[in-house]
């Protein structure tokens, strides 16, 4: 029963345009042991930003609070390809794309626990075109 719905799960990520939504789940063994099935992932473009949210779970996956005082570290990868700015209370955070298309993980780390998200950068939309030309060579007459 398990493989059939991590099966249709990862059909079913297949289908999610990941410029709308990641989708992200949890398969729990019934001995307790918990399974992250898919990383989470999203794409932006280049030269834009997005939000970025953690929350905090109990073994069972219900959602808790963390410790009072305790705020969120966010950091990032590669900081070429972009930048995280965690808000003040650190449980959201603003990911800003550079000016190349690659991918960077972002981690957001409390409690001695951490969560991952990797985040593509596409290419923009089209801005304007550029005509190039190969090496000129002379033209050969047809064979008689």
């Amino acid at each position: 029963m398990r493989k059939s719905i991590l099966a249709f799960l990862l059909w079913l990520q297949r289908q999610i345009d990941p410029k709308i939504c990641a989708l992200y789940f949890i398969v729990r063994a019934e001995e307790g042991t918990v399974y992250k099935g898919i990383k989470m992932a999203t794409s932006i473009q280049v030269s834009s930003q997005v939000v970025l949210h953690v929350q905090a779970e109990d073994k069972p996956g219900n959602v808790t609070q963390l410790q009072p005082g305790t705020v969120p570290a966010w950091s990032s990868s590669d900081t070429t390809l972009g930048n995280v700015t965690a808000s003040a209370d650190g449980m959201s955070a603003l990911a800003v794309s550079g000016s190349k298309p690659g991918t960077f993980t972002v981690t957001a780390t409390a409690e001695g626990f951490s969560t991952t998200m990797d985040i593509s950068i596409a290419a923009g939309p089209v801005d304007h075109l550029t005509i190039s030309a190969d090496t000129p060579t002379p033209i050969t007459a047809p064979a008689a």
